[in-house]
């Protein structure tokens, strides 16, 4: 996945840290496509770790989905998928 880190699955909350990327120049989060309001995502410093909420996860479809992170100069997306609720990292 192109910039990830990691992906982190904590009960319905899906975090991403980006390799590249200072929060300072984070323009926007999309997730396949669709540009997220700010209560649907928290973003931090340390390169950029988005979180996604927990009831905006909970409303995707099972399966894979593209998340964007849209900086001034360029774009970072990598592909993950839904965190199983009985399996996830963190329960």
């Amino acid at each position: 996945m192109s910039g990830f880190l990691r992906v982190f699955c904590k009960k319905a909350h899906v975090s991403v840290a980006f390799r590249r990327g200072p929060l300072s120049k984070l323009v926007a989060v999309l997730v396949d496509g669709q540009k997220l309001d700010a209560k649907q995502y928290t973003a931090a410093s340390g390169s950029t770790i988005i979180t996604l909420a927990a009831d905006y996860v909970q409303t995707l479809a099972t399966g894979e989905h593209t998340l964007t992170v849209r900086y001034t100069a360029r774009s970072e997306e990598g592909v993950w998928g839904p965190c199983p609720q009985s399996r996830g990292l963190g329960d």
